[in-house]
């Protein structure tokens, strides 16, 4: 794979990490919801289960991805009030990321909607209109710094996430939708047996979980682009890939530039 399109790859983690992944509390307009997806991404396909309590402050993501009809990630993202961790489950060993939810809050205060919804905008999204999923009528966001970006939102719940950049595909798309469900405290606890790891930040949590296929090299590159001009980026991107389309080097550089400035973790 041509560096360019790891870039890419990496550059759609981040921003991912960017519009759906940070960790507040009132993070959605409903309650309480259970949503089930089907995915698709560069590791293979999968299915992530999302469950979630009091607007969000009580939360659990499970996700599967399999590639050749292997398990190549089980991981489990928990958030209850101020404690938050990440735990793949298949080794057994955890991170604590519990130190985001509060520079999170200390950024976007408690209404994580409104944030949001700023966020988006400030990205270049726009709301282009209203359409309807699994009986809920959502938003419809386009997001012009990745690529071709579709969201379909419902009360600040991402229904369906399509992201096409340079031939790739990423999406999210839900198959199932029920609010109102009833949670327990063990559903945002901590599974027995698990190993709480060294505490890494979330930009490197992002790039060691999306960077398979990259050299270390790639990675230490990768770290120094919040500082590169555009100039110096496209230097480097030529380097290491004489052909690559100008036009991809600046939609790429805007991708990470905008992750990178929206995502101090």
């Amino acid at each position: 794979m041509k560096l360019i399109k790891r870039l890419s790859i990496t550059a759609f983690a981040l921003l991912s990490l960017t519009l759906l992944g940070q960790n507040n509390y009132k993070r959605y307009e409903i309650k309480s919801a259970r949503v089930e997806y089907k995915t698709l991404s560069p590791q293979g396909t999968g299915t992530k289960t999302l469950l979630f309590d009091d607007f969000g402050t009580r939360e659990r993501v499970h996700e599967k991805i399999y590639n050749n009809n292997q398990l190549v990630v089980d991981k489990l993202t928990l958030l209850n009030g101020d404690k938050a961790y990440s735990v793949d489950l298949l080794t057994n060993k955890a991170s604590d990321a519990s130190a985001s939810i509060k520079m999170a809050k200390s950024v976007s205060g408690t209404d994580m909607s409104a944030a949001g919804k700023e966020m988006l905008k400030s990205l270049g999204g726009k709301m282009v209109g209203k359409k309807s999923m699994l009986g809920k009528m959502c938003d419809v966001w386009q997001v012009s710094t990745v690529g071709n970006t579709t969201l379909l939102v419902y009360k600040s719940v991402p229904l369906s996430v399509q992201v096409k950049v340079m031939g790739f595909t990423t999406s999210q798309e839900a198959t199932s939708f029920k609010e109102g469900v009833s949670t327990s405290e063990t559903d945002f606890k901590l599974p027995q047996g698990v190993t709480l790891q060294e505490v890494k930040s979330a930009r490197s949590r992002i790039i060691d979980e999306y960077g398979n296929g990259m050299t270390e090299k790639d990675k230490r590159d990768l770290q120094k682009l919040q500082k590169m001009s555009y100039d110096e980026f496209k230097a480097f991107v030529k380097k290491n890939d004489p052909n690559a389309d100008e036009d991809e080097i600046k939609m790429i550089y805007n991708m990470m530039k905008a992750a990178a400035g929206n995502n101090n973790n």
